[in-house]
């Protein structure tokens, strides 16, 4: 059960345009870090000839998302210190966050268009 709790708990939020920040991301059930990710983004305004498709009200436009990138990980030890990370611990931590960050790519849309 904790580990669908660590899920929801691991949103993050964004600074600016093209960066995401996970302040509280739970590695494991032990491991606590912070990651920030960089990203390319473009809002594709709504083409009204797609109208037909979508139905009256419901074509917004399309939002990308590309090229997203782990800008800076750090691990956590109990006590608050930053611990040192190999290359392979920085890979396997990246992964972990990209792969969130491409669960939660709605919420990074809301916040590109103002919504959050």
């Amino acid at each position: 059960m904790f580990a669908v709790n660590r899920k929801v708990a691991c949103t993050g939020c964004g600074v600016k345009s093209g960066q995401w920040i996970f302040e509280e991301f739970m590695f494991t059930d032990a491991i606590l870090g912070e990651a920030v990710v960089s990203y390319e983004c473009k809002w594709h305004r709504p083409d009204k000839r797609d109208d037909a498709v979508f139905g009256f009200g419901q074509n917004n436009g399309e939002f990308e998302i590309w090229d997203a990138k782990v800008f800076s990980v750090k691990v956590f030890n109990d006590d608050g210190d930053e611990m040192p990370l190999t290359e392979d611990d920085v890979l396997a931590c990246s992964k972990m966050v990209l792969g969130r960050f491409a669960e939660i790519e709605r919420d990074v849309q809301d916040f590109e268009m103002g919504l959050l």
